[in-house]
């Protein structure tokens, strides 16, 4: 506590940077959610053994996908706007098996947590010093 009672202030910059990591902190775990709800897709698409397969596969391709063309290090650079839409249809369609599959609590947690934190961030190329990183 300072000399006023009240906590002491850090700089504009340590907050901002204090929020932007938190930003980066829970658009990694929206995309881990992601992957795991492309997991719970796969084991419920169909029945026997092959729905282990598919847990397994259809996260595997969009890990890939997302590591191709959205990741910082991608190896394909799109335009901002194709890399938004692409994207929010991963997360979209993501939501939407899940809610076929009866978790549309988990859907809509997944889809507005994703666009709210998406647009916190002004866009998806944001790093912690919160200027637009490459791309």
């Amino acid at each position: 506590m300072g000399d006023s009672g009240q906590p002491p202030r850090g700089d504009a910059s340590f907050s901002l940077s204090g929020w932007l990591g938190l930003l980066a902190a829970l658009r990694f775990a929206f995309e881990l959610a992601l992957l795991t709800a492309y997991t719970v897709i796969g084991a419920g698409l169909v029945v026997g053994p092959v729905r282990w397969l598919l847990a397994a596969v259809l996260p595997a391709v969009v890990a890939t996908l997302w590591g191709v063309f959205l990741s910082p290090k991608r190896s394909v650079a799109l335009p901002l706007a194709a890399r938004i839409v692409a994207e929010l249809v991963l997360f979209a369609v993501a939501a939407w098996g899940l809610a076929r599959l009866g978790h549309p609590l988990w859907a809509t947690v997944l889809v507005v947590g994703e666009v709210l934190v998406l647009g916190a961030l002004r866009g998806p190329d944001r790093d912690l010093s919160g200027a637009p990183s490459g791309g």
